[in-house]
């Protein structure tokens, strides 16, 4: 079973996740933020067997989510009991997170326990995270690389502090918030670091800050590398669970690479027939490996799609070819081992770290009154 967590940010919000994952369901991440219609379609899409909100929601919670129950935390009479024993199938979905989709609807995408576990383990090595850390939060939980800041600290006993809302859209605020504790992990995207810097951040001494969902350039790393020891550049979709590559920075990079595979992680540069590129040659890049994910709620066809079968893989252990999933983005492997990444093969962007695909963008303005045809392109403001 699935369930809708429908949360204002603060620390309920990790609390769900992790009732969620003990219960054996499922979890559907859901931003208060975004527009009713894409809240709508998520709720009606994932099927959920329960919302877990809260009471300021309530009324958004039962409307958009069609009279499905709901849980308010706020409200709820809770007793302390002991986590059920679940099954120790790794297949089984962790959570089910909602991207952009060309057709004008997002696309659920379903990742393992399994998965999960992987990314996280790899995660504790390296970049690395202890009992000692301390990680402020700053990501809506819609984005998948939320669960990197509101679980991976957990699982060794580390702390994670969850901004506020208002904090996070405002760069004094959270330049202020990260200058009065002694944080140790702030992960972000590009954006997320200039609206630090342009608030006058100065740096933390003890910080480790990771960067990811948008390309990171040269300039703005040299930025933060003034700023912080310790600066990492991670790569990855949400298809093979939230980062796939990763590289410390340093200040001779250029151009900046996003690193190497995680673990249990196979990254391949594969041309328009699925072979193997030379060394330097761009192609489109593969993710094989742990990461994979189940593929897309209620989408067999799009699944066949992007997860392809892996032919430079064995067989899983059932017996069952391995998997890849076509990311759509170029790349390059370089002689060292490093991986490049050069922009899309199609029409999706990023802004802000999102993942935007502009024909959902037609899809939806096509549907007003007086227009019969659209083409939805980028400008960039300098």
């Amino acid at each position: 079973e699935r369930v809708a967590i429908l949360l204002e940010r603060s620390s309920n919000v990790p609390i769900a996740l992790l009732a969620v994952l003990k219960s054996g369901a499922a979890y559907v991440p859901v931003d208060p933020s975004h527009p009713d219609t894409r809240i709508g379609h998520v709720l009606t899409d994932a099927e959920p067997r329960l919302i877990i909100s809260e009471s300021r929601l309530a009324e958004r919670a039962r409307g958009l989510g069609q009279g499905r129950p709901c849980l308010l935390l706020d409200e709820a009479d809770v007793a302390s009991q002991p986590a059920p024993d679940l099954p120790e199938d790794t297949e089984r979905p962790a959570y089910i997170l909602y991207t952009s989709g060309s057709t004008g609807r997002p696309k659920g995408v379903t990742v393992s326990v399994g998965a999960l576990a992987n990314f996280f383990g790899s995660m504790r090595r390296e970049p690395g995270v202890q009992a000692t850390d301390r990680l402020l939060s700053v990501t809506t939980i819609a984005f998948d690389i939320a669960s990197l800041e509101l679980l991976l600290p957990l699982t060794v006993g580390a702390e994670v502090y969850v901004a506020p809302a208002a904090v996070v859209s405002d760069g004094q605020l959270l330049r202020g918030l990260l200058e009065s504790r002694p944080f140790t992990l702030l992960q972000a995207t590009p954006s997320g670091y200039r609206l630090l810097l342009a608030a006058g951040y100065e740096g933390s001494p003890g910080l480790t800050a990771l960067v990811g969902g948008e390309p990171l350039n040269r300039a703005l790393a040299a930025q933060l590398l003034e700023r912080v020891p310790r600066l990492w550049n991670m790569y990855g979709p949400t298809e093979p669970t939230v980062w796939s590559t990763l590289h410390r920075v340093s200040p001779t990079d250029d151009p900046m690479p996003v690193g190497r595979p995680i673990d249990r992680t196979s990254i391949y540069i594969v041309d328009q027939h699925l072979a193997l590129t030379p060394i330097g040659v761009p192609g489109e890049i593969c993710i094989g490996g742990a990461g994979v994910a189940l593929g897309y709620w209620h989408r067999p066809e799009l699944t066949r799609e992007k997860f392809v079968t892996d032919p430079f893989a064995p067989p899983t252990s059932s017996g069952a070819p391995a998997r890849m999933y076509r990311t759509g983005d170029r790349g390059r492997l370089r002689a060292d081992g490093i991986i490049e990444c050069l922009g899309r093969v199609d029409h999706q962007i990023k802004i802000r770290g999102y993942r935007v695909e502009l024909g959902e963008i037609e899809a939806i303005l096509r549907q007003a009154a007086g227009v019969r045809d659209c083409v939805v392109t980028v400008r960039e403001r300098r």
